[in-house]
């Protein structure tokens, strides 16, 4: 399952930055502002991840770039604030990690008591499927997308 993962990162990567050119260019044409949407914005994450390594580095920086642009100059558009805390922490990452439940954590979240003990002796492997963990094997835009909104939090207002 992972070396399918490693094997689909790569084919992205590769067709990251002329899609980001295309989109960019489009973008410049068009005759008013244009809001891409939110899973165009997920990409864009994705793509300007600082720890991703691209083979050409303008990829991150038109993402970077793009993204806010979206976030700034388009009427209509969400704060920055308001896409991190209500697009992608709730409507997008929620979902994802929610399906992900270890056996030490009960339903409402808090710790479990009495967690499985075979799974506490080594006995069982986790469960490593896309259908548990989505985050990790089904959109792999995901951890890119914590990160973005781990940097992004605005810990002045905590």
């Amino acid at each position: 399952m992972l070396q399918r993962s490693q094997r689909l990162l790569k084919r992205c990567q590769g067709l990251a930055t002329p899609g980001i050119v295309v989109l960019e260019g489009l973008i410049k044409q068009a005759v008013s502002p244009v809001w891409l949407g939110d899973e165009v914005l997920f990409t864009l994450l994705a793509c300007a991840d600082e720890t991703q390594t691209w083979p050409r580095p303008e990829t991150k920086t038109t993402a970077e770039r793009l993204l806010e642009q979206q976030l700034k100059n388009v009427p209509d558009a969400p704060t920055k604030e308001k896409f991190l805390t209500e697009t992608v922490l709730q409507t997008y990452l929620r979902p994802l990690f929610s399906k992900s439940k270890p056996a030490s954590v009960t339903a409402s979240g808090r710790r479990a008591e009495y967690a499985d003990g075979a799974a506490n002796r080594g006995e069982s492997m986790p469960d490593e499927s896309a259908l548990i963990k989505p985050w990790k094997y089904t959109d792999l835009r995901a951890v890119s997308a914590v990160g973005w909104a781990v940097r992004e939090a605005d810990v002045s207002s905590a």
